[in-house]
């Protein structure tokens, strides 16, 4: 004999329901920190990525225009700030400096504006230069390192390393201490 069962009640029941959300919010109070650390690190990440592909724009365009080309922090993104001391997360704009002046002039063509930084990280230069310049033989005008921090500090920050002859590097932890060094060996610190 085969007998029907009533499904026509299969929700859920209130304890069910509850029971769920409990298990729910338990879950998503554990993740809630990793999630956070992952933003943290991403955001990093871009902001790091974003000033590296300036700077090797910055070496290309002056290779193929065989020209000037200058890298300078602005807040304005229209000229160049000669204000502070080399603290770059208010943005920087990348231009065709043709008479080498470290000024946005008249016949000067901008190649790249960047935004302030977000989430209020600091992107610091470590010889506090608020300009870099690159010749036609895509050399720059003085090694640097930026130091790219974020709120968790110097043992999370990154280390942007600008040789002579132009090129871009990471900054490594040489020293196995927890924070990467800067150009001249020392461990980047953070405001």
């Amino acid at each position: 004999m085969i007998t029907k069962t009533d499904r026509s009640n299969t929700g859920f029941t209130l304890v069910e329901l509850i029971l769920t959300l409990a298990i729910a919010s338990i879950v998503m109070v554990a993740a809630a920190p990793s999630i956070q650390v992952l933003v943290q690190n991403n955001r990093l990440t871009a902001q790091t990525n974003e000033l590296v592909a300036s700077l090797n724009l910055a070496r290309s365009e002056a290779v193929k225009r065989a020209k000037t080309v200058t890298v300078c922090k602005s807040a304005t993104l229209t000229n160049c700030d000669t204000t502070g001391s080399g603290d770059w997360e208010v943005g920087w704009i990348v231009f065709v400096d043709d008479n080498g002046d470290v000024d946005v002039d008249t016949g000067d063509t901008i190649v790249r504006v960047v935004d302030g930084l977000a989430a209020g990280n600091s992107l610091r230069s470590a010889s506090t230069n608020n300009s870099l310049q690159y010749t036609g033989d895509g050399r720059v005008n003085g090694a640097q390192s930026f130091a790219l921090c974020d709120s968790r500090g110097a043992t999370h920050a990154r280390a942007i390393v600008l040789t002579t002859v132009g090129r871009t590097r990471l900054g490594v932890d040489g020293d196995d201490n927890g924070t990467v060094e800067d150009l001249s060996g020392a461990d980047v610190t953070c405001p």
